[in-house]
């Protein structure tokens, strides 16, 4: 046996150290004893093992990818993996821009201001595209985007319902989100939505009021952060809000205003928050790249963000997960559809016709082909990136700013590895502790239907009856689940490789 390339051990304090693996995901904690066992073992994985901890300790790190058959290659499995991914998949996955007319005039926006719409022509040869494609795909996946996508909710309905009926005819997992400035998402239109298949919705907010309204004014003047909280609230009772700041030099000092409003408004439990880098995408928004902040600045400052998440209460937080490619830009039968019927990679491109892959009503042109070309020409394995151990969770960074640059646009576990280790680490605790917690509860139900206790108990933290509590935990779960939380870690192949998420 030898060790895998893609162990991080850190000692947390005198009394424990953490092994995590970037491949399998695995998080151990080991005490002083156990540790010592274990860095033995690592240190010479063929050597003598006598004693019960010892082959315990063993059989762990061979379960759980730390240590790995001789004969096998982690970084060549990856490759295959990433190779698949690139030629296969089991998904339609389409952004879709029925307008790129947009009501606000954000000054860090990278889209090209043209009001074109989707037609009828185009709205039926997608359909057909669809229909002609689906095949024996396991799910169509479809993000709503713009411009503003609401600004066209009647071209939104007509789709939504196409693509409702063509994957009950086939039993086509169907599945949508939507990314909205969230002007227009209110109680009517949010409950709509969620009738036609959106699941959840991204909404930006740069900050408090303020500061908000200085970066994402209505066109032609006009603020928009109080209707975008009024809308939030009422939008969360239909669909699950992830709440985007999107971070600068001029508004990162607002980052915990912004949490405390949330907090206040009671919607700290019913939403998502996480930060976005701006960054000059294109050449309309470089009159912004002074205030960028650089990667490894803003990494740091999302681990800080989410540690003061976790001290107010918030319930939803990023963990690493598995990756074969790094986002829908690299992988077969995924676009972004433009209003007039061109397909592109990524949805930095939608204004941009030079960068159209194809189209729904054009034949194919050189161009089209180049650019596919240049799309698929990546090779993580070739760079830099082959010797990270952060390749598992992050397969390269932005494909799209690679292109543009020329540099890499790494993950924060590159930057600041032991920070998001310890994070991690006090995250799975919290979630083991929850568990607890509800089994508590859910015994404490037990004696009460005895006439034990009353329903009326309390939890000494938030007040709420141990009922209220239960069914917040139990959302919990569910969010995890839908969200694809990650586990401690996956037990061996029968080969003897590794299993990975």
């Amino acid at each position: 046996m030898r060790i895998s390339i893609y162990n991080y051990i850190h000692k947390l304090d005198k009394d424990v150290t953490l092994f995590f693996n970037t491949f399998t995901l695995a998080l151990l904690a080991l005490k002083r004893p156990e540790a010592r066992l274990a860095r033995r073992i690592l240190e010479d994985p063929d050597g003598p093992c006598e004693g019960r901890a010892a082959l315990k300790t063993r059989r762990l790190f061979l379960d759980h990818g730390f240590l790995v058959a001789d004969g096998v290659d982690e970084r060549e499995f990856l490759k295959a993996q990433n190779a698949w991914a690139r030629s296969h998949s089991k998904s339609m996955n389409l952004t879709i821009v029925p307008t790129l007319a947009c009501n606000f005039r954000c000054k860090y926006c990278y889209q090209t201001k043209v009001p074109e719409t989707m037609s009828t022509e185009v709205e039926e040869s997608l359909v057909r595209y669809v229909e002609d494609n689906i095949g024996e795909k396991e799910s169509l996946n479809v993000t709503w985007f713009g411009g503003e996508p609401l600004l066209r909710m009647d071209i939104i309905e007509r789709l939504s319902s196409r693509f409702l009926e063509i994957c009950a005819s086939g039993s086509t997992k169907y599945g949508a989100g939507i990314v909205t400035n969230g002007y227009f998402l209110d109680a009517e239109v949010s409950k709509r939505l969620s009738q036609l298949g959106v699941v959840d919705a991204q909404v930006t907010v740069d900050g408090p009021a303020d500061i908000h309204d200085l970066r994402r004014p209505l066109d032609g003047g006009g603020r928009t952060f109080e209707k975008i909280m009024a809308n939030i609230s009422e939008a969360s009772a239909h669909l699950k809000i992830q709440v985007r700041m999107n971070v600068d030099d001029e508004n990162r000092s607002r980052i915990l205003d912004l949490l405390d409003l949330l907090g206040t408004a009671g919607l700290k439990e019913r939403l998502g928050f996480y930060l976005g880098q701006t960054y000059p995408y294109t050449n309309v928004c470089q009159g912004v790249a002074a205030l960028c902040l650089k990667d490894d600045d803003f990494s740091l400052l999302e681990l800080e963000t989410a540690l003061e998440m976790t001290k107010r209460g918030f319930v939803s937080h990023p963990t690493p997960r598995s990756k074969n490619v790094y986002c829908m830009a690299e992988s077969p039968c995924s676009y972004g559809i433009t209003p007039n019927g061109g397909l592109v990679k990524c949805w930095n491109e939608v204004s941009n016709p030079e960068a159209e892959v194809g189209h729904l009503l054009r034949p194919e042109t050189e161009r089209m082909r180049e650019n596919r070309r240049r799309w698929l020409g990546r090779d993580v394995f070739e760079s830099e990136c082959r010797d990270c151990l952060s390749l598992p969770i992050c397969m390269g960074g932005c494909p799209y700013i690679h292109r543009q640059t020329g540099a890499l646009h790494c993950l924060d576990w590159k930057h600041h590895p032991e920070e998001c280790l310890v994070f991690y680490y006090y995250l799975r605790k919290m979630k083991q502790e929850t568990e607890i917690v509800l089994r508590f509860w859910e015994s404490l139900e037990s004696y009460q239907k005895n006439g034990s206790f009353h329903e009326f108990v309390t939890t000494p933290d938030t007040g709420k009856t141990n009922a209220d509590r239960r069914v917040l935990i139990n959302e919990q779960r569910k969010d995890e689940k839908a969200g694809g939380a990650e586990p401690a870690g996956q037990a061996a192949r029968p080969d003897g490789r590794p299993r990975r998420s």
